[in-house]
């Protein structure tokens, strides 16, 4: 049986009531809650009950329909179960999921033809299971020894597969799943390129080495367009990525070091021109083919990322030696020198020198608290709030409702004029977490007006942070500052898994489309309105130059006459 249990909701909303409302009516929401609590215990005979009671007063709520075919599926009354689920497929709500719970029933009534169709509709419109649930839903066992029953899920490769066929069953899993389960996978690339490059990759297996594979099926996720899918390589997984001990950055100057492992200290602060036999452009422009991305500022935020991992690298025919190759740089008085790079495991660097180590000004707000996920600080002589949004995650101690209601008690309470909003290190998290954020900022009328209200973004807001973006721009009188976000404000999304059977590779899948602006905003990213991208000295002088565009833009304001 599908995941019901653990994203049936609880909770019902509150419902305005009138004096011409029947006592059924009033009583819904109370039903509801019963019938919830019921199959939260397991009461199956009265959470079957209390839906009853709940769809003859509201047939209208596919929720219910749904939670309804789940009780009565519980107590082996399949036939109205899958009722119920139809029911609930018309209504729109959670069809792929109810058309697998309908291919359950079907399996346990003894209806095999029925339960493969019902099965095949549900992979056909992106259902994508989670947690080995195919592998242990004894609802499917009558299926199992039907051949079709693999050829639908395709979870169960053929034993003893050579590597070369184990490869090519992913690679056709993989094509197969990807048209299934992303929301659009050819809104940038026709479906015959695709299937071409599939189809490459394929017949070059025998010549490629598993790393090769590896960024060709890298190259393959980045042509669906958007920066949700992706491959993921598990850290516990048969395959491994190293890295170079360097972190780079493209500034507005150029690709440096930011910070490397003592070891190699000497080229911290160097702007890199080129690595193995090619020169640092070469090098980028094929990095950036196999960056999954939403715009342009997403492969600014990867091909650093990329740079320094050996395996891609020379998959790319960027070096010839993975073991060993050479990174030329240029120091910040112009002498070029080159060095030997040796790999590591993969992870960020235990120890590292940075390019700010010997700044003389203090460290920048934005990097002051780097392990936070959210904080705001209040700067009195500015009388402004600087608050970093980090991630879109919810501290344990903490939750982010609480933490906006704190923001906003503080700004009504103190002589507080201008509100900073930083997301330019926030790469998303849960959708859901936003809404006290920004509902709690367009009631906070002291500072939600033009010119007093500001969002740092930045290549790296993404994902959640991007939809917090794009409510911040449309509901509230927001100013952007920074450089652009590294999303659109309307963005095919989600990070939906699929495991590839034999490698065991898991690619994220974008699912869904978000639209947060209106509906013919086709925009590539939200643009700031004060531009302040960061240099290579900026950073080694702990300069915040989208603050700083921030203090000049509120002191000109407060110098204008009439203010």
């Amino acid at each position: 049986m599908s995941q019901f249990m653990a994203r049936m909701k609880v909770a019902v909303a509150a419902v305005a009531i009138t004096a011409v409302l029947s006592p059924l009516t009033i009583a819904q929401p109370d039903l509801a809650d019963k019938a919830s609590a019921a199959a939260r215990r397991g009461d199956w005979p009265s959470a079957v009950t209390a839906y009853e009671q709940v769809l003859d007063a509201n047939p209208y709520h596919g929720e219910h329909w749904h939670n309804y075919g789940y009780a009565l599926h519980s107590l082996g009354k399949y036939d109205q179960a899958i009722a119920a689920f139809t029911k609930s497929i018309d209504l729109g709500f959670q069809p792929k999921t109810s058309m697998y719970n309908i291919a359950c029933g079907q399996a346990l009534s003894g209806r095999i033809d029925d339960a493969l169709t019902w099965l095949a509709n549900a992979y056909d419109h992106g259902f994508a299971p989670e947690d080995n649930l195919i592998e242990g839903d004894s609802d499917l066992d009558s299926l199992r020894d039907d051949p079709r029953f693999n050829k639908i899920v395709g979870i169960f490769p053929p034993a003893d597969l050579s590597r070369g066929d184990g490869w090519r069953y992913d690679l056709d899993f993989f094509a197969t799943r990807m048209e299934q389960v992303h929301y659009n996978l050819y809104v940038k690339t026709p479906r015959e390129v695709f299937a071409k490059a599939v189809a490459d990759l394929k017949s070059n297996v025998p010549s490629l080495q598993d790393h090769e594979i590896i960024v060709g099926l890298r190259r393959l996720t980045a042509m669906a367009g958007d920066g949700h899918t992706g491959l993921r390589l598990r850290r516990d997984g048969r395959y491994v990525e190293r890295r170079y001990p360097l972190d780079l950055y493209e500034y507005s100057d150029g690709l440096y070091v930011q910070a490397a492992a003592p070891e190699l200290d000497e080229t911290v602060g160097c702007k890199v021109i080129g690595i193995g036999n090619a020169s640092t452009q070469e090098a980028y422009d094929a990095i950036a083919q196999i960056c999954s991305v939403d715009n342009p500022m997403g492969i600014k935020a990867w091909v650093p990322r990329y740079f320094v991992i050996p395996e891609v690298l020379h998959a790319l025919g960027l070096i010839q030696d993975m073991e060993n190759t050479t990174l030329t740089l240029r120091k910040p008085g112009g002498e070029q020198f080159t060095i030997d790079l040796t790999p590591i495991s993969r992870g960020p660097l235990s120890e590292t020198v940075t390019a700010r180590a010997d700044a003389e000004a203090p460290t920048p707000l934005y990097l002051s608290h780097g392990d936070d996920m959210y904080w705001f600080e209040y700067l009195e002589d500015e009388k402004l709030v600087y608050f970093q949004y980090n991630s879109v995650r919810n501290k344990a101690d903490d939750p982010i409702w609480m933490f906006a209601k704190r923001l906003y008690e503080f700004i009504e309470a103190n002589p507080v004029e201008y509100l900073v909003i930083d997301l330019r290190r926030n790469g998303g998290g849960n959708n859901f977490l936003n809404a006290p954020i920004v509902q709690g900022l367009i009631k906070c009328e002291k500072v939600n007006k033009q010119g007093n209200l500001f969002v740092i973004a930045s290549r790296h807001t993404f994902s959640a942070a991007m939809n917090c973006a794009a409510d911040l721009e449309y509901q509230t009188e927001a100013m952007f500052v920074g450089e652009p976000t590294g999303s659109k404000p309307n963005f095919i999304g989600e990070t939906t898994m699929i495991t590839l059977p034999w490698s065991g590779l898991q690619v994220s899948c974008s699912s869904l489309y978000w639209q947060r602006s209106h509906a013919f905003d086709y925009r590539t990213w939200i643009a700031p309105d004060l531009v302040g991208e960061l240099s290579s000295e900026d950073y080694r002088t702990n300069r915040d130059p989208a603050l700083e565009a921030i203090f000049e833009f509120i002191h000109e304001q407060e110098q204008r006459p009439g203010q």
